[in-house]
């Protein structure tokens, strides 16, 4: 599967509707490469060319994207659920303002699809799908419907030993 492709239409919808955390300044996807030893999405590559994070609300849900800066310190901390299950390999980029981080799925590991975007939840090991890619993911989130818990928790069992202490 390829990764989604940039469309500079697509983006610039969903920029009209988003606000950046400074204005003008630009993200620094090469950075981010380097630090996670992965490939981004074209299309959030995209974005963070346009815009270095910020905030988009929707009747979908709110999604703050994490600067480069944030991101590359989140990183470091090494705080990030499941970065360690064996044989999944997540990308955190984002949050909804509250206990819950979106990811990318690396190598399709919960079987939504190679870089489909998931979400979190930080106090449980709940994953929910959100969308098969980085800009249906927006899209949703801008303009809904919410996620539904029932309908989009990923029933994937846990890895033996791969239980958080």
């Amino acid at each position: 599967m390829l990764l989604e492709p940039h469309d500079d239409r697509r983006l610039a919808a969903l920029l009209a509707r988003f606000k950046p955390i400074v204005p003008g300044r630009r993200g620094d996807p090469d950075a981010l490469e380097r630090a996670w030893g992965v490939p981004l999405p074209p299309s959030f590559r995209g974005f963070l060319t346009a815009t270095d994070g910020g905030s988009l609300v929707g009747s979908g849900g709110v999604l703050e994207l994490w600067s480069t800066r944030s991101n590359l310190a989140l990183w470091r901390e090494d705080y990030r659920a499941f970065k360690s299950t064996p044989g999944a390999r997540v990308v955190f980029f984002a949050s909804d303002g509250g206990g819950s981080e979106y990811l990318f799925d690396v190598d399709d590991w919960y079987g939504c699809g190679r870089y489909a975007v998931l979400v979190a939840d930080r106090g449980s090991d709940n994953t929910e799908h959100v969308a098969p890619s980085f800009y249906a993911a927006l899209e949703r989130l801008a303009d809904g419907p919410r996620r539904d818990y029932e309908r989009d928790l990923l029933a994937r069992p846990r890895p033996p030993g791969s239980e958080r202490t």
